[in-house]
């Protein structure tokens, strides 16, 4: 009986993971919706301001990053159904997307942190300087998430797993970035 049981259990791991991987990114999901919105049903005034403005910048991304998180789970749970080419594009631009996503969100974490700094620090100018860079949080993920595409590949393996080819470096330097900013301010 126990060993009938847990060849059934480890049978049934990945759609359990699959189900509580889609439950966290479906209640994030509700969550950033309702975070939006709130920043959109609230006057010009307010969405002027800085934090409001960095707020609802991260909460798009977030929600975007929710989406493609749920792409890619689904993929990782539904790949042996496929055909061996279509998983292999179905692994790079899936996970290319949430990779982007992923430094975009670092990106803007930084950028409210430095934020939060500057106004702590009192020094209006650089703040006033720093308010009208939130945008590059954009452009930068959109560029990190490529270079780190183009450095390190995802492949779809015989596993039916997609995996990369080495460590990720340029993801690891990020967020190791984020935690500095985040814990200096």
């Amino acid at each position: 009986f126990g060993s009938s049981f847990a060849l059934g259990f480890s049978a049934m791991l990945p759609l359990l993971w699959y189900i509580a991987f889609l439950g966290i990114n479906g209640l994030s999901l509700v969550a950033v919706t309702g975070m939006l919105t709130f920043f959109w049903t609230r006057g010009s005034e307010f969405r002027r301001r800085l934090l409001p403005r960095q707020l609802a910048s991260l909460a798009a991304s977030q929600f975007l990053l929710h989406i493609s998180g749920i792409c890619y789970s689904t993929f990782e749970w539904r790949s042996q159904d496929w055909e061996e080419g279509t998983n292999e594009t179905i692994c790079t631009w899936s996970y290319n997307i949430y990779r982007v996503l992923r430094f975009v969100v670092v990106l803007q974490e930084s950028h409210i942190a430095v934020a939060q700094l500057l106004q702590a620090r009192r020094f209006v100018r650089a703040l006033a300087i720093f308010d009208r860079c939130l945008n590059l949080c954009w452009v930068g993920g959109l560029f990190l998430g490529v270079a780190d595409s183009l450095m390190d590949p995802w492949t779809f393996r015989r596993s039916h797993r997609c995996l990369p080819s080495r460590v990720d470096i340029l993801s690891i330097a990020a967020i190791s970035w984020c935690f500095v900013v985040c814990g200096v301010s």
